[in-house]
């Protein structure tokens, strides 16, 4: 039965729904593409991913994850890549890439031989920092040999993605570094021979689409099929709630749920299972009965003091992801739209810009990439009703906690 999580990956019987989703990857696996997975932050993406690795045997697929955020520069990503392989315990895949252990990068793998006799990975370690650059390429291309080597069909899901090319992006502000990063990558992905292919998912919560857009090489994602992964359908959430409920012995009637639902509105899997939480500290052990009230000052606990942990890391992300001084632009623009429920023009967004950018044409094109990134990351969502497009919070929790924590 499925518990209440906030915040981990669900995996094994915590993982709830998604059937469809599932069914539509793995369709579009064995269809021969590769797929660009697009889900805001908190979407329950990690979770989705780490159920295809534990499923993907059963439907004649060998699935490997891994995610590639801390990777510092483009020898560990291939590492990455070489771990991902190695965590599925199959035996093909150590010999696939047995070829590492020797020439130039004996010493990178240290304990490479026991990992390939034991497949045990917490063994394994791996010692990229110590590739000297003119070694970059041959490695790149001994990894690439040891994809092509792997049998049968291979799904290789890479995780946040998009926050690597953004440091590479960092250490070359030009661009360039990112770019060729990309363009290799889409080469390789390309370059596997017919009849034996190794499928790829790549994620991450601001969108790769966004991020190549601001590079200027959208060319070097066009193979890739997007994906986008939305909220629980309200019948999915409201079937969760339902599960919880069960599991926790809280008597969870119609109308409490419709109230828990109405108060999200967006049905993301971390607002349901924070807003579940909040509702069983007040009422478990049959101190409160469920009630309509009793959710409204669930979500008024979610946003006071002892659940700032729940919405700090919103935050703080902004500096991981985007650097200074992108970050506190972002913030800027999210302190005018916290102000008010039904979202701000773009020209109020532009104006809160207008002292760091003087220059107008240049303050557009900033101002399009960081609602690009807030929009795709699910801070803002672009509302065009009532004749005028405006930007608000995509979901009202986190608006309320941003208003009273960071705008008044």
């Amino acid at each position: 039965m499925t518990n209440n999580i906030v915040g981990a990956p669900a995996r094994g019987s915590d993982f709830f729904d998604r059937e469809t989703e599932q069914r539509d990857i793995l369709g579009h696996i064995r269809d021969g593409n590769h797929l660009l997975l697009l889900a805001p932050r908190r979407m329950g993406k990690t979770s989705l991913l780490y159920r295809l690795t534990a499923t993907g045997r059963d439907h004649g697929i060998r699935a490997a994850y891994e995610s590639v955020a801390d990777a510092r520069d483009e020898n560990a990503f291939l590492g990455k890549i070489v771990v991902a392989c190695l965590k599925t315990r199959e035996p093909a895949a150590a010999d696939a890439f047995r070829r590492l252990q020797r020439g130039p990068f004996e010493q990178l793998f240290a304990v490479f031989r026991e990992a390939v006799d034991t497949i045990a990975l917490e063994k394994f370690t791996l010692k990229l920092r110590e590739v000297k650059p003119e070694q970059s390429e041959s490695l790149a291309r001994e990894v690439a040999r040891g994809l092509r080597a792997l049998p049968g069909v291979w799904l290789i899901m890479l995780d946040e993605l998009p926050v690597f090319v953004l440091h590479l992006w960092r250490l070359d502000p030009t661009g360039q570094r990112a770019r060729d990063f990309l363009t290799w990558f889409r080469d390789l992905r390309q370059g596997e021979p017919e009849g034996h292919p190794v499928r790829w998912v790549l994620a991450g919560s601001i969108g790769l689409d966004t991020v190549a857009r601001r590079l200027r090489a959208a060319a070097t994602i066009n193979d890739l099929l997007p994906y986008p992964l939305g909220p629980f359908s309200p019948n999915a959430a409201d079937a969760l709630l339902q599960e919880l409920g069960a599991r926790y012995n809280l008597d969870l009637s119609p109308p409490v749920r419709q109230q828990f639902l109405e108060r999200l509105v967006w049905l993301n899997p971390y607002a349901v299972q924070a807003l579940f939480a909040a509702l069983r500290a007040r009422c478990e052990d049959g101190r409160i009965v469920p009630t309509r009230d009793a959710v409204d000052a669930a979500f008024e606990d979610l946003l006071g003091h002892a659940y700032r942990t729940y919405f700090d890391h919103w935050h703080q992300r902004l500096t991981d992801e985007l650097g200074a001084p992108d970050d506190g632009l972002a913030r800027r623009l999210l302190n005018v739209a916290a102000r008010d429920p039904h979202g701000v023009s773009r020209t109020t967004l532009d104006q809160a810009l207008a002292t760091s950018e003087p220059d107008p044409e240049k303050r557009r094109e900033t101002l399009t990439w960081l609602l690009d990134v807030l929009v795709g990351d699910g801070y803002l969502i672009e509302d065009f009703g009532a004749g005028q497009t405006r930007w608000r919070f995509q979901l009202p929790l986190l608006q309320e906690y941003w208003r009273r924590r960071y705008s008044e």
